[in-house]
């Protein structure tokens, strides 16, 4: 932790409302400290500095620490501390000293911790307020500037705005895009083409499973096309034979979405294609998977005959018998057990190895030992159409 004297000398440079030098003091003395810490430590500054020039206090925490940072620091005040906040401090002084300081991005989380929004908006120039409101970046404020600038909309006037306006966000595009998409029929296709436009030209927006699953959900199965084309085009989880599983997640959240799948009736192409093609299948094992969709009433020929039919999988032998039966280690998905074949079944002539990575087709499974039997067993990528 802070030395106590350089507490004294950092409460000293923010009472003579020296913030220069309060900046390097704190830097200088808390580049040690983890996060935590120095949250820790400026939570106990408020008791220090007495509320006196409190302005260039909060002034520096804004410079010094991000938003969720500083969230959490007023987060560990109590209610009548940040009330004696709000009586002590001079907002007009705050918000000068944010803009001289390049800061005024951080004004929505003053705003949020001090509940002072209708202080600060009021000392905002009307021509100032526009560009403060997409310098915060929040949903809230970017909701805000919209309004000034179409007032109540439909959705499609806020399609042609969105689609044309290069200050905002793509993060916040994309929001929008896929709740007009899921909400209103009527505009789905021209929602899709300006997603795609959105997505070919931004880096910034990621194709996460959650927002995969949401999009399945809401759009239901007949527009399971226009999730694969998501998928295949900018989504990092789409399923790599030779990406190797080295350790699951063990995540719950997995088990719940396949269960919400089959209550809705979702077919077996769909449920599997999604597990295979997010991190679903970093979360459970495949015969995981199996033994739940068996036991939510899909029959299990046909689930292994679905995972057959679309994908192959790759693994690494790990032990050879003399009988000629093979163990191998998935690698492209997680299984609880090691999966087999007998060499004598193939219909090729490979000397196979303790350690050669091949790939291959889910055969069978057998519930009661979790163990999977495979067979076409190929040692050469080129010769496996993915």
């Amino acid at each position: 932790m802070m030395e106590e004297k350089k507490i004294d000398e950092l409460v000293y440079y923010i009472q003579k409302n020296d913030y220069e030098h309060a900046c390097e003091c704190f830097e200088q003395n808390t580049d040690k400290l983890n996060a935590n810490q120095r949250i820790v430590l400026c939570t106990r500054l408020f008791d220090k500095i007495n509320n006196k020039n409190c302005e260039c206090f909060i002034s520096m925490v804004c410079k010094c620490f991000s938003v969720n940072n500083i969230r959490k620091i007023f987060g560990n005040l109590e209610q009548n501390e940040i009330e004696k906040i709000r009586e002590n401090i001079c907002f007009e002084q705050l918000v000068d000293r944010l803009y001289k300081c390049e800061l005024e991005n951080k004004m929505s989380i003053i705003m949020e911790s001090l509940d002072c929004e209708k202080e600060i908006f009021s000392l905002i120039p009307e021509d100032k307020i526009d560009k403060l409101l997409l310098s915060m970046n929040t949903e809230q404020y970017i909701d805000k500037y919209i309004y000034r600038k179409i007032g109540n909309y439909k959705d499609e006037e806020l399609l042609d705005f969105l689609s044309s306006e290069c200050k905002i966000n793509a993060q916040y595009k994309f929001k929008k895009y896929k709740k007009i998409l899921v909400d209103n029929l009527s505009l789905q296709d021209k929602v899709e083409n300006l997603i795609f436009d959105l997505l070919d030209k931004s880096n910034e927006v990621s194709i996460s499973m959650k927002t995969i699953i949401s999009l399945v959900l809401g759009l239901g199965e007949d527009k399971l096309e226009f999730v694969k084309r998501l998928i295949n085009r900018y989504s990092t989880q789409q399923y790599d034979l030779n990406k190797e599983i080295n350790r699951l997640s063990g995540c719950t959240e997995a088990i719940t979405i396949i269960y919400t799948l089959a209550q809705k009736n979702y077919s077996l192409h769909t449920i599997i294609y999604l597990f295979m093609n997010t991190k679903l299948r970093f979360q459970i094992t495949l015969d995981r998977l199996v033994d739940k969709l068996t036991h939510l009433g899909y029959y299990e020929e046909k689930i292994i005959n679905e995972i057959n039919d679309n994908y192959w999988i790759s693994g690494k032998i790990k032990y050879i018998e003399e009988k000629g039966n093979v163990r191998v280690c998935p690698m492209s998905v997680a299984s609880s057990r090691l999966m087999t074949f007998n060499i004598n079944y193939q219909n090729v002539d490979t000397q196979y190895v303790i350690g050669d990575i091949i790939y291959y087709k889910i055969y069978c499974y057998f519930s009661d030992g979790k163990k999977f039997v495979v067979n076409h067993v190929r040692t050469n990528i080129q010769n496996v159409e993915v």
